[in-house]
């Protein structure tokens, strides 16, 4: 099912005079010097990971241990590239490492690395799995991270510049455990594909998504770590449609994921509400009840997606249509008593009641629009549109401009402090400078 709405196409150019392009002065090879370069937040690579890394320096002068529970045991050929990459990224998230540098650095090992794991970049091909024993594959991988940032650090090894085009969508991702016992929640947000991908035929797109795990963090890991190379072929294939694109990248997604599920006998399940961002059009796919809104005004900010969920009177139609019973289980309805979501990802188990065909949404780009938001349920479902948009307010209240790389995180912990127990993932994206948004805010009302 796709919607549309359309109005003017706006192009928005975020380079100014002064804007450093990472690139040494007196180095035209495209490394960052990670000495002297800074980003949005204000630090260099070297001060980065310094503090990311300076927990890890602690424990060898210790001669501590390194406590690690791999993900998976098995090593499948055509997912190792990134599901590696992922563990990275995962790994220099949890060091406070701003995402842009996580994609940078894991790229940068994964190659470096690729022959000590066997992890090549491999197409996906439907029928063949290729597996190895992985019993020690993930912890290889992070206890490996430590000496890399050292070569880093030291001037043993180089990380190609950010491109420009990263700063085209300026974006605030972040994802908190919360109450729960175990973080199943993941994001993804790549402003210009090109950062990992620099064979994409279009750097001008950038690709969002937040992914809300159910039953285990399995298929959320999985769908962030192999949906970006779905839809760099995908978007390849016919550069001229991002909803075509899109959702092709889910049904692919889609197809590996189910064949891992199998044969890994993965139970788990995922939302996912994912975004791909040109100048002309937000394309938005999703399935379950991850969020997406998008705010034109001072005080609208619109949920421009519907929940699936039984609650929804077409989606319990097509579950009952599909063989599927709603029963009510502690006062909510659930798919055969078991699955609070009727679309998702992942949940082999419920097919075809639990359908994972994507809803697509396109939205044609203009002046007025300021933020995209995608949140988890752990915002959408336990706040309203009009307390979502207050957190906005709130955090332009109370910050500068220059700090909107803090938004998202502003509004986990507002979640968090308003009530919610659910992990919490917000990603933000800045449809225009960011200065515009705290503009719009300041405006004085016509009397």
């Amino acid at each position: 099912m796709a919607m549309r709405y359309a109005v003017s196409p706006i192009r928005i150019d975020m380079t100014t005079k002064d804007a450093p392009n990472g690139l040494d002065e007196k180095d035209n090879r495209g490394f960052i010097d990670v000495k002297h370069w800074k980003d949005e937040t204000g630090k260099s690579v070297f001060q980065h990971l310094t503090e990311g890394f300076a927990g890890d320096d602690e424990a060898v002068a210790d001669g501590a241990v390194l406590r690690y529970r791999a993900p998976f045991v098995r090593v499948i050929k055509h997912d190792a590239y990134f599901d590696a990459f992922n563990l990275v990224v995962e790994s220099m998230l949890n060091r406070l490492s701003p995402i842009w540098l996580a994609y940078t650095f894991a790229d940068a090992f994964v190659v470096e690395h690729a022959e000590q794991l066997t992890a090549y970049r491999q197409d996906y091909v439907e029928g063949e799995y290729h597996q190895s024993d992985g019993s020690t594959w993930c912890r290889q991988i992070i206890t490996s991270m430590h000496t890399f940032a050292k070569k880093i650090l030291n001037g043993e090894k180089n990380l190609p510049v950010r491109p420009t085009e990263w700063e085209q969508f300026p974006i605030s991702c972040e994802s908190e455990k919360g109450r729960r016992q175990k973080q199943e929640d993941r994001m993804l947000a790549m402003p210009t594909l090109s950062l990992v991908f620099p064979e994409v035929s279009r750097s001008d797109v950038g690709l969002m998504a937040v992914f809300d795990g159910h039953g285990g963090a399995e298929c959320s890991a999985y769908c962030c770590a192999h949906l970006p190379v779905e839809f760099v072929h995908a978007l390849n294939a016919d550069p001229t449609s991002l909803e075509k694109a899109l959702s092709r990248a889910f049904e692919r997604l889609d197809t590996r994921l189910s064949a891992r599920c199998e044969n890994e006998r993965w139970r788990s399940g995922t939302t996912a509400v994912a975004a791909a961002i040109d100048e002309k059009n937000i394309v938005i796919a999703w399935v379950g009840d991850s969020a997406a809104y998008v705010l034109t005004s001072p005080d609208k900010l619109r949920k421009v997606t519907r929940a699936h969920v039984p609650s929804n009177e077409e989606e319990a139609r097509r579950v009952e249509q599909d063989g599927g019973q709603l029963l009510y289980i502690q006062g909510e309805l659930r798919v055969n008593g078991v699955l609070n979501l009727t679309r998702a990802l992942g949940d082999i188990g419920g097919r075809p009641m639990i359908s994972s065909k994507a809803d697509t949404l396109v939205i044609e780009r203009d002046s007025s629009q300021y933020l995209l938001l995608l949140t988890c349920d752990g915002i959408s479902e336990l706040f309203n549109t009009a307390e979502v948009l207050d957190m906005v307010k709130s955090f332009v209240s109370k910050h500068s401009f220059k700090h909107y790389y803090d938004l998202s995180d502003h509004i986990c912990r507002a979640a968090l402090a308003g009530g919610s127990i659910d992990n919490v993932t917000c990603v933000a994206v800045f449809l225009r400078p960011p200065q515009d948004l705290w503009e719009l805010f300041s405006e004085k009302p016509d009397l």
